[in-house]
């Protein structure tokens, strides 16, 4: 079940999969989960320091647009829910 849920989020960009027994739920959340790199880039993206500088003190923020910032919100809020240990100046900032 796991690989194919990772394989449906991954290959297909699947964000949400239906399971039938309770059984499949955790390798079903482990699979659709991002992984921590995601969430680190996400952190950085959206930190109060980026945020002061217009994006300007990471490469990769300073070409993020209003639509990539929604992505990478819910990407912390997806691992806040799924239990994911983000770094500590990111959760203080965050949550």
């Amino acid at each position: 079940m796991f690989r194919d849920a990772w394989r449906a989020r991954n290959d297909f960009g699947f964000l949400r999969m239906w399971s039938i027994h309770p059984s499949q739920v955790q390798p079903i959340v482990d699979a659709m989960k991002p992984d921590l790199g995601e969430f680190a880039d996400a952190a950085e993206i959206l930190s109060p320091r980026n945020a002061r500088t217009g994006g300007r003190s990471s490469t990769r923020a300073s070409c993020t647009t209003a639509p990539r910032i929604d992505i990478f919100w819910e990407l912390l809020q997806k691992a806040k829910v799924t239990g994911v240990a983000l770094p500590e100046d990111a959760s203080a900032a965050f949550f």
